[in-house]
């Protein structure tokens, strides 16, 4: 089966991201690393992006609860909106997700 390359406007999409991030106190994350995790996302829900963000930000210390919480929800927010932007998409065929920040592009392969 071929692949198949949609690119959508990411502007707003990517500055909402940033928006949602900054509310973070640690930034100890890398941003394509998570554009790239939407097709996991896709396919395994709100349970993966809850083992992600844990896995950064334990939500059981106090001193870490509100950044879980924080990159959770940027998380969440960013597929969301990136499932909106592609509806009728087959999310379980997604295998890759990028955003071009000169192009203010987001750039998505499916299968």
């Amino acid at each position: 089966m071929a692949e198949q390359i949609i690119l959508i406007d990411g502007r707003d999409i990517y500055t909402d991201f940033i928006d949602d991030l900054s509310r973070l106190m640690d930034h100890s994350y890398d941003f394509d690393e998570i554009f790239s995790l939407y097709g996991d996302w896709a396919r395994r829900g709100e349970h993966f992006v809850d083992e992600f963000a844990g896995g950064l930000f334990p939500p059981d210390l106090s001193e870490t609860a509100d950044d879980f919480v924080g990159l959770r929800n940027a998380m969440i927010n960013l597929y969301c909106a990136v499932d909106r932007a592609t509806r009728g998409l087959d999310r379980r065929s997604i295998a890759h997700m990028a955003y071009s920040e000169p192009d203010e592009t987001i750039v998505i392969t499916a299968r």
